[in-house]
């Protein structure tokens, strides 16, 4: 692909910060597949980040900075994921949901529960929970980092401890090839940590593309949440990993 058309896509994900391979294929009149290699050559100039059918701009480079551009990514994905995950809330029931875009999509799910009590530590998932008659919606205390969605520390962490849930609604950022789901914040584990402890139901989403990818801290064992949704089951035999955790894909 010419110079022209990188800085185009470059300019494209400065104004929307996210766009699909698709989109970008439409915009720029080219096939998908030079799309896909002039995204792997800007990925290595360090411009974008490379995700499951598209990229995001790197220019706030600290994960929760893109949450808006992870949000636009795989809706359809992500809302198949979500509705299946929505089915294991327990109405009438409190419910820990997470800051995460994935967990955010089970939100327009919610809205023919009879009532639900929510507890999120995600700025914009309780904004959206707040548009909800049925739902009574408490926001973490913490602190909130700039460009971020997410309330963390040790005041969140301490909020969380001392409450139980019927049902916990949690992300992950990996699912390493030895059996833990992993994520890259370190907050963001120790919060599904005692998620995990104070919860009589933990649903886990993750995306098929988080399948043996491990990042950097290990929040636990794949078998100790109660349920993983998921849009397709790993290629490879994962069932010793999941002894006793119920794995749900969705369909």
């Amino acid at each position: 692909m010419d110079s022209e058309k990188l800085e185009e896509i470059k300019r494209i994900l400065t104004v929307q910060r996210a766009a699909s391979v698709n989109e970008l294929a439409e915009k720029l009149y080219v096939s998908t597949a030079t799309v896909r290699r002039a995204l792997n050559i800007l990925e290595k100039d360090g411009v974008l980040k490379r995700t499951h059918g598209g990229a995001v701009s790197v220019k706030n480079n600290d994960g929760e900075a893109a949450f808006n551009a992870r949000l636009m990514l795989n809706q359809p994905l992500k809302r198949r994921i979500a509705e299946a995950a929505s089915l294991l809330i327990p109405d009438n029931s409190c419910v820990f949901m997470d800051s995460s875009s994935s967990v955010g999509c089970i939100v327009p799910y919610l809205e023919n529960f009879t009532s639900l009590k929510v507890i999120t530590n995600g700025i914009r998932t309780a904004y959206w929970l707040s548009q909800l008659k049925n739902v009574s919606v408490t926001i973490a205390c913490g602190e909130v980092e700039n460009y971020g969605n997410s309330v963390l520390g040790s005041r969140t962490l301490d909020f969380i401890r001392t409450m139980s849930f019927d049902c916990s609604v949690i992300s992950t950022s990996g699912v390493s090839k030895n059996g833990y789901f992993t994520d890259a914040h370190a907050d963001q584990s120790e919060i599904k940590k005692y998620l995990l402890e104070n919860s009589a139901k933990t649903v886990v989403l993750a995306d098929s593309s988080k399948f043996f990818k491990t990042c950097i801290y290990k929040t636990f064992p794949c078998d100790k949440p109660d349920f993983l949704v998921t849009d397709r089951a790993p290629e490879t035999d994962f069932s010793e990993s999941l002894r006793h955790c119920e794995l749900i894909v969705a369909d």
